[in-house]
């Protein structure tokens, strides 16, 4: 009989008696059933996934654990990480489920995953000899695992630590050649790693160097400045990466590669970025110390290369790792970078000087041009009311939600004050509805929802369209002339999606639904009523039919969790609830159809009874409301999950929320569907324009025809 070690995974006999016993290894003396120094690690021999077998531990830190394991359908041997963030969660010992904390810690949690899930999809992208192989990734057991191929070797970090830490100058282009090939693949897809570290470059015993470890990666943005999470290792990353928003591009992993080349060639932790600032910088007085004062015999190139790539200012840097790799090897010369400073500083105070005589002879000329334009944004002071409904967040959060949102106006226009009112959700329609009846509606609200009554004591939003940047927002160009006639006007709007529990009937990552007949299984599907219409014309059956042949379920969240019903049909505003009652456990699906119908959301309207001023300044704030920075603030207050119009808002929503991606395959979207048909509606513009137009024919025809019998009667 054979056994397989789950240290070494190599296979051995067993003795024939010796069956029941607890065996040990003859190659590496590992003791079967041998227990993990820290208990809520998973055990050795447990399955996942029904293929992979779990060995012993290779490493853990705060954020995961990662198991050497066994892949029993290919026969070799894998490396697993696993997400097990020990601030969030805890595990029985012995079982496999990670229980997680309550509370906001959930949230926390949930969020991390999703970036843990992107780690995983960003490293699948690559087959790069350089650079780790991924071999799956999958949700289970209330957690998340990434399957990796298995590297024999150890970490730079291991190998310095090992070889007096630090490595000849003629031997280095044997780990940074290699490194730099790994970076090249990588920003040519547009991503950036963002934790170059020796921890992170591993050399292994076949002679190859390998970049690993993708968790802090995210795509590039060489020109938007962008909300991230602040993921970094101190010495190594640039002061942008400090910042939780910044503009991060292939200059930010150059920063880390040139501080990792500064560490092994002088055997010297790099000083921390941001403890870098300070007057002495611009003295020539730098905290960090060249690497030529520790070993003089370094040419001047290589020195010169190192410190440019670990320039402060982000444009003082080389721009691509393949300006790095000419520097590197030689090819093009490079001057040390407090000259190229010192040359910029004269070029910017010559600039400056010019700038300065050309704005104020160019402000005379402008201020005619413009200023018509400049009257058009101008504000008389205002006092605005504004009301809020918020559910699922405390009411301090949601009036913190209501002063952010506002803020970037108020910076603008301080002639005009806010009054921010928060109302549960429970109760707001029946506060609007009193208001109404009293004459004494806000100035400004959310209308969803409201009646009838209501909305006649408001104004269209018409001149709302005076104050915003279409070309900033995504579908309001095409819906323009529909929302200024109505009273009402939106600033997130929602589509229909299927989640899919995870079953062993349903293979859920791949899954398309086509038609109804695509989530009619043994175990049912459940459509909510106030989502049924979008639902039921999305997949082309009635909304009847459709709500007939729905399960039975009173807590359709908490039957979904426990797989009594395998598809939740929603849309993508029940994503974090969803996600919060069945976490690794769900895949969201998308629609396939000639056209996917979906609804507006987070709608505002304007109280006609206010004042002219008040109905302006009530103008300009929804379309600040429409802008970027109070559109964030939507998702960082965890208001709503609704998707923003605004399009740069828009990219950082599907990068927090990697399961919604799925949404990019919607070509034809179509807006409105609960409150009107805006595509019937422009059709019957233009045949009521046809009509006009073939009437007034008709009219100036029968006009001739009259004046020609005229004048032949007169003959």
């Amino acid at each position: 009989m054979k056994r397989r070690c789950l240290s070494c995974m190599r296979e051995f006999n067993i003795p024939v008696g010796s069956e029941n016993d607890d065996s040990v290894c003859p190659f590496c003396g590992f003791v079967e059933n041998t227990r993990p120094k820290i208990l809520y690690h998973l055990f050795p021999g447990t399955i996942l996934n029904n293929r992979y077998i779990i060995g012993i531990v290779l490493g853990s830190g705060g954020f995961g654990v990662t198991y050497k394991a066994w892949d029993s359908v290919l026969g070799i041997v894998v490396a697993i990480k696993e997400y097990y963030p020990t601030a969030f969660v805890q595990r029985v010992p012995g079982t496999k489920d990670v229980i997680v904390y309550d509370g906001n810690k959930r949230k926390e949690y949930q969020d991390s995953l999703e970036r843990f899930m992107e780690e995983a999809r960003n490293t699948a992208l690559f087959d790069n000899p350089n650079i780790v192989h991924v071999d799956n990734y999958f949700e289970e057991n209330n957690t998340a695992y990434i399957v990796m191929e298995f590297l024999d070797g150890v970490s730079l970090k291991d190998y310095l630590k090992m070889n007096g830490d630090k490595i000849d100058i003629a031997d280095v282009d044997y780990i940074f050649d290699p490194i730099m090939d790994a970076l090249k693949a990588i920003h040519r897809k547009n991503i950036i790693h963002r934790d170059i570290s020796p921890d992170n470059i591993f050399l292994c015993d076949h002679g190859n160097v390998k970049l690993i470890d993708f968790g802090a990666a995210r795509f590039s943005d060489n020109e938007k400045e962008k909300t991230r999470s602040i993921i970094l290792k101190p010495g190594y990353a640039p002061p942008e990466q400090y910042q939780s928003k910044s503009i991060q591009g292939a200059w930010t992993d150059i920063y880390a590669l040139a501080a990792t080349l500064y560490r092994v060639v002088t055997g010297k932790d790099p000083v921390e970025s941001v403890n870098r600032f300070s007057e002495e910088f611009v003295k020539k007085k730098d905290l960090l110390v060249e690497p030529k004062v520790y070993l003089p015999e370094m040419p001047d190139q290589l020195n010169n290369t190192i410190m440019k790539g670990m320039s402060i200012e982000p444009a003082l840097r080389f721009q691509t790792v393949e300006e790095f790799e000419n520097a590197f090897n030689g090819v093009t010369k490079v001057k040390n970078p407090y000259e190229e400073r010192k040359r910029r500083l004269i070029r910017r105070a010559i600039g400056i000087a010019s700038i300065a005589i050309l704005i104020a002879v160019g402000a005379l000329i402008a201020s005619n041009m413009y200023s018509d334009k400049k009257k058009l944004v101008e504000l008389e002071p205002a006092d605005i009311t504004m009301w809020i409904p918020y559910s699922d967040i405390t009411e301090d959060e949601a009036q913190e939600y209501g002063e952010r949102i506002t803020a970037d106006f108020l910076n603008d226009y301080s002639q005009v004050n806010i009054e921010v009112t928060v109302i549960p959700s429970d109760e707001y329609e029946q506060k609007i509805e009193e208001a109404a009846a009293s004459n004494s509606l806000p100035t400004l609200f959310v209308s969803d929802n409201v009646s009838d009554d209501v909305m006649k004591n408001t104004i269209t939003v018409e001149g709302v369209f005076n104050y915003i940047e279409l070309s900033d927002l995504d579908y309001y160009d095409g819906y323009k002339e529909s929302l200024k006639n109505e009273k009402w006007i939106p600033t997130g709007y929602y589509l229909p999606v299927v989640y899919v529990r995870q079953t062993n009937d349903v293979d859920m990552k791949n899954m398309v639904v086509s038609k109804f007949d695509d989530v009619r299984n043994a175990n049912g599907y459940y459509v909510d009523e106030k989502y049924a219409a979008i639902t039921a014309k999305t997949i082309n059956v009635s909304e009847e039919y459709l709500l007939k042949e729905r399960a039975s379920s009173s807590d359709v969240l908490a039957d979904f969790a426990d797989g009594k019903i395998t598809y939740y049909l929603a849309t993508t505003r029940e994503y974090e609830k969803v996600k919060e009652a069945a976490s690794g456990k769900f895949e969201v699906r998308p629609y396939s159809a000639n056209i996917i119908y979906g609804d507006f959301c987070d709608c505002w309207s304007i109280n006609a009874s206010s004042g002219e001023n008040q109905q302006i300044a009530a103008e300009v704030i929804i379309a600040y409301l429409l802008m970027d920075s109070a559109q964030t603030q939507k998702l960082l207050e965890h208001y709503s999950y609704d998707f923003p119009f605004n399009k740069t808002t828009y990219t950082s929503f599907l990068n927090t929320y990697g399961k919604l991606k799925i949404v990019e395959n919607y070509d034809n979207v179509r807006l409105g569907t609960l409150r009107y048909d805006l595509s019937e509606k422009r059709k019957s513009g233009v045949n009521m324009v046809l009509i006009l137009t073939l009437a007034a024919v008709a009219v100036v025809a029968v006009f001739v025809t009259v004046i020609i019998v005229r004048v032949r009667s007169k003959r």
